[in-house]
């Protein structure tokens, strides 16, 4: 966690450090500053990592970790180099192993910063970009082994962090595409994006925490608008 921090922290100081750097805009002219304000949704694969399922993306089980999410954003900038955008995601979570499984849908509403080392609008913007969310998950929980069905709903703070494309078109028409790990910040009994761990019958500690948090990736296709003033 403390690493996620820190790479978290980087890209906010990197956006910043961008304040007074001029840039080329799709109109062709050289400006100090200009402000931006954006809509996008995107929609892809959605993949779950964390206490149920911990062999990463080959396994026998890969397949019933993937799944989709739909995501809807605005964003706003006031320099070339950074902007700031709030999303709200929509992710369907799964995993399964021979003891447990789980599936759930979440919401999960953020705020993001991302930088833009080629300027916003830019055809070759590349950016990368961190921020914080909480998701708000539904969670049918199975324990296999006691025969035992939980459904509960939490609320577990996470950290995206991720990177993307984006080709915006002379109209402001806007095509991309970004991959993104999103952390929790909790894996307890009470706070987590799996239903694991929990304890069974009062007694029995069921759903081992692994060193690593729950996470789920995102990788998707993104369309939307920008518009310069």
């Amino acid at each position: 966690m403390k690493k996620i921090l820190l790479l978290s922290c980087v890209i906010v100081l990197v956006s910043i450090s961008t304040f007074s750097q001029r840039r080329l805009n799709r109109y062709g002219l050289y400006v100090d500053s200009e402000s931006t304000f954006g809509v996008s949704v995107s929609s892809g694969l959605s993949y779950y990592f964390g206490d149920v399922e911990r062999s990463w993306m080959f396994s026998k089980y890969s397949g019933t970790q993937t799944n989709f999410y739909l995501q809807a954003g605005l964003s706003y900038s006031f320099w070339p180099y950074a902007r700031l955008k709030a999303n709200i995601i929509y992710a369907k979570l799964s995993g399964a192993r021979s003891s447990y499984s789980f599936k759930s849908g979440l919401f999960e509403p953020d705020f993001i910063i991302e930088a833009h080392p080629f300027g916003i609008g830019s055809p070759r913007d590349i950016y990368a970009f961190t921020g914080v969310g909480i998701a708000l998950s539904n969670i049918d929980a199975y324990d296999i082994a006691y025969d035992y069905r939980r459904t509960l709903s939490f609320a577990t703070p996470v950290i995206p962090l991720g990177l993307g494309y984006t080709y915006t078109f002379g109209s402001g028409f806007q095509l991309g595409a970004d991959f993104s790990f999103r952390f929790a910040t909790t894996d307890s009994q009470t706070s987590n994006l799996d239903g694991f761990p929990y304890t069974y019958n009062y007694t029995i500690l069921r759903g081992e925490a692994s060193r690593f948090v729950d996470i789920y990736y995102t990788f998707g296709v993104t369309v939307g608008y920008l518009w310069s003033f």
